[in-house]
C-alpha cells in the first residue's frame, strides 16, 4: 500500500498520543490545592464541590446543530476560586497543568515517539488538534510529561478556538496557520466521528487509530471521505517508511 506524501501531520492528543485513565475531580483538587496560598483545610473539598456545581449546569447546554461549543477551563477556575475565596501567585496556564496533571494517569502510546521522529526525520510537519477544555500552552506542557523532544509546530485546543470537532472550521483553521490546504493533511484520531468523519468531512485524509483493531492496515471509506484503519502505530510506521 503506497499512501500519498502528506505536507503535515496532525494528531489528535486523548486516546490518540496518549492513554488516560479515569477523570478524577478529587485528584485534580490536589493539584489545585498544591498551588494555593494559605489553603483552608477543606480546600479539596470547597474544590469538588464548586466543580461539580459548575460542571453541572455546562453539561445542560445543549447544540441542535451538532456543533459543540468549548468551554474554557481558566475562566471556569477563575469562577471556582472566585466562589471558594481562593488565592494563588500560579499562572493560568499553571492552575491548568496542576489539574490536568493530577486528574488522572497519562502515558504515550507505545511506538508514538518513534513516529514522531520519522515524520521529522522525512521533513513531514507535525502538530495537534484536541477537543479540550484546556489551553494549547497547558496541553503543550501535557504533552512534553509524556513525549519529550517533540517537534510540534503547534497545538491547538477547542479552548483557544471555540469550536470542537468534528466541526470543519478547527481543521480548517487548523490547515490556514499552517498555510496549507486541507488536502495536504493527513488528520490521526480515535474517535471516528470527531476525527474521521470531522477530519474528512474538512478536506483532509484521515488515520484511523482504532486500538481494539487486529486486522491490516487498509484504506476506507465513509460518507466524507477516504481514510486509513490501523490498530497500531507500527502499522502507520511501516507506510511512512515507504513514502
Amino acid at each position: 500500500m503506497l499512501l500519498k506524501r502528506p505536507k503535515m501531520v496532525l494528531f489528535d492528543f486523548g486516546g490518540t498520543l496518549i492513554t488516560e485513565g479515569k477523570f478524577s475531580a478529587e485528584g485534580g483538587a490536589k493539584g489545585i490545592v498544591s498551588c494555593l496560598i494559605d489553603p483552608p483545610e477543606n480546600a479539596a473539598e470547597l474544590f469538588v464541590r464548586y466543580w461539580n456545581q459548575t460542571n453541572a449546569i455546562i453539561s445542560k447546554r445543549s447544540h441542535e446543530d451538532g456543533v459543540g461549543l468549548e468551554v474554557h477551563l481558566q475562566p471556569l477556575l477563575r469562577t471556582i476560586f472566585n466562589l471558594a475565596g481562593f488565592k494563588t501567585n500560579c499562572t493560568p496556564a499553571e492552575l491548568e497543568i496542576a489539574f490536568h496533571r493530577g486528574n488522572a494517569t497519562h502515558f504515550a502510546k507505545e511506538s508514538i515517539g518513534e513516529l514522531l521522529d520519522l515524520f521529522e526525520e522525512k521533513g513531514i510537519r507535525t502538530g495537534v488538534i484536541s477537543n479540550l477544555v484546556m489551553s494549547a500552552d497547558a496541553l503543550t506542557m501535557g504533552i512534553d510529561d509524556e513525549i519529550p523532544n517533540q517537534h510540534f509546530e503547534f497545538v491547538m485546543t477547542s479552548a483557544d478556538q471555540v469550536f470542537c470537532k468534528p466541526c470543519p472550521l478547527i481543521f480548517q483553521a487548523a490547515a490556514g496557520r499552517a498555510n496549507l490546504p486541507t488536502e495536504a493533511c493527513w488528520y490521526c484520531g480515535n474517535d471516528f466521528k470527531a476525527d474521521v468523519r470531522g477530519s474528512t468531512g474538512a478536506g483532509m485524509f484521515a488515520v484511523f487509530y482504532d486500538k481494539d483493531y487486529t486486522g491490516d492496515a487498509e484504506i476506507l471509506s465513509c460518507e466524507t471521505g477516504e481514510y486509513l484503519h490501523i490498530g497500531h502505530w507500527d502499522q502507520l510506521i511501516e507506510l511512512v517508511k515507504e513514502m
